[in-house]
């Protein structure tokens, strides 16, 4: 080095510190601020379930703060094809410009309400009462689309199996009451495009509203059937 830049080695380095600083400040400008992404997909969920009732709590999720994604003057909230907005869930944000971007924001959300549980061990066939079902407060969203919310809709059903105290009760788990059993005469309607034809035939199982038995005919012939009614049975 010459003897005249040695003095200013050290204005230099503060030079170049300024000058990364500076880089560093413009290309901080040019990246969009992830949590501005994150509100936008919580906005867009919160109004999107408005509909399920004014307790329904959305928390959207932040970003990984090591993504880097350029400024963007427009962004639009979506729904992702195939998405549903129910407890774990996402919301996609994309940027519409030519050359854009798009993330999704993973969500959550909670919907507060009463579900029915099993008040104690209920045995196969038995038909439930009011001390059958307990009713708690959960978060809906937590548990399976067929979750019975409503007492009224398992009075009188019977468990398709054994069903142990304290569990969720479902609305495939119950049945109505056998309609149609073994060794029973029922009728049966063979329906089909322009034409009902009726006989008679022999129950071979027990079997509520909408379950198919096997019925024998008249002529022998065992036949799969669904039952429509009390001693009644249809094949289409």
């Amino acid at each position: 080095m010459t003897p005249c830049l040695r003095p200013l080695a050290r204005v230099c380095v503060a030079v170049l510190v300024f000058a990364s600083a500076a880089t560093a400040a413009r290309s901080d400008d040019a990246v969009h601020d992830l949590e501005a992404i994150r509100r936008t997909a919580e906005r867009y969920a919160v109004d999107a379930v408005r509909d399920l009732g004014p307790d329904v709590r959305v928390i959207a999720r932040p970003l990984d703060p090591r993504l880097r994604l350029p400024a963007c003057a427009g962004i639009e909230a979506f729904l992702p094809t195939g998405t549903r907005l129910w407890g774990r869930s996402g919301v996609g944000v994309r940027c519409p410009s030519a050359g854009g971007w798009s993330v999704v924001v993973n969500v959550q959300v909670q919907v507060p309400g009463r579900a029915a549980y099993a008040a104690r061990p209920l045995p196969r066939g038995t038909a439930l009462t009011e001390a059958d079902i307990l009713l708690r407060e959960v978060d809906l969203a937590t548990l399976p689309a067929d979750a019975v919310v409503d007492v009224a809709a398992a009075l009188g059903r019977q468990p398709r199996t054994a069903i142990a105290a304290g569990v969720a009760l479902r609305a495939d788990m119950l049945k109505g009451p056998d309609l149609v059993t073994a060794g029973q005469t029922v009728s049966v309607t063979f329906a089909g495009d322009g034409f009902r034809i009726g006989a008679e035939g022999k129950a071979l199982g027990h079997g509520a509203e909408g379950e198919s038995v096997q019925v024998r005919t008249a002529s022998g012939r065992v036949i799969s059937a669904k039952v429509v009614g009390r001693g009644a049975v249809e094949v289409k």
